[in-house]
């Protein structure tokens, strides 16, 4: 594979080549795991023909079958947009990732006169190798990257105090805050949800557990004034 080191230059975009070196049929499944890159296309020429080769889950992976010394071309770019993903975790490693490459081969022997030979005798081999990405670290792309993998981790850190909040009521306010339209666009809002504390929302729970005390202590009081009057 050239180049060996995948470091996206500041134009955003890298071009990658995989040559086949042997005779045999090598089926390949690339693979990037990457907040801020992902695959712009990738081709294979045949007949000084450009073929295209299909690219799936959000522009992320790809499987080929290499023919004996055929040459796979494709291009990783920055990613164009950026959106919250709610569901989805990324811890720091995965700001650039990396892309995997997976290859399988199937071997076949040469015929042997031999009794019960089967022509089609051989075996299968596998493997995969990781390759780091990452980029120019001073151009403007990165400092955008590096931008929107904050404002990711930050969501995420939101995201965590929701689900571990005890209080419903507050809970519901939170939740409602971080979604879109809340405090992720409003820089006001957002500093509050920012800023919660853990004795603030312990206060609060002490409070709404003294409210049902007080409660109860007052429909007992009814039913008891309930029977005295029957």
């Amino acid at each position: 594979m050239t180049p060996d080191k995948l470091v996206i230059p500041p134009s955003g975009h890298l071009d990658v080549e995989i040559k086949n070196p042997t005779d045999n049929l090598i089926k390949i499944h690339c693979i990037i795991n990457s907040f801020s890159f992902k695959f712009e296309r990738a081709w294979i020429l045949k007949d000084r023909k450009e073929i295209d080769v299909d690219i799936w889950d959000s522009q992320k992976q790809f499987t080929h079958k290499m023919e004996g010394h055929d040459v796979l071309h494709f291009k990783i770019k920055c990613e164009d947009t950026f959106t919250i993903q709610k569901s989805g975790t990324y811890e720091k490693s995965s700001e650039f990732g990396y892309l995997k490459i997976k290859w399988e081969v199937d071997i076949y022997l040469p015929s042997q006169p031999l009794p019960n030979y089967s022509p089609n005798a051989g075996f299968n081999m596998h493997a995969c190798k990781t390759f780091t990405l990452s980029i120019e670290p001073n151009c403007e792309k990165a400092k955008a990257l590096a931008d929107a993998f904050s404002e990711q981790q930050k969501y995420q850190v939101r995201r965590d105090r929701v689900k571990d909040c005890r209080d419903w009521e507050e809970r519901d306010w939170m939740r409602e805050e971080t979604e879109e339209g809340g405090s992720w666009y409003d820089p006001e809002k957002k500093e509050k949800v920012n800023n919660l504390t853990m004795s603030s929302r312990k206060s609060k729970r002490i409070c709404g557990n003294r409210l049902m005390r007080r409660k109860r202590k007052r429909k007992g009081k009814e039913r008891e004034m309930g029977k005295r009057a029957s």
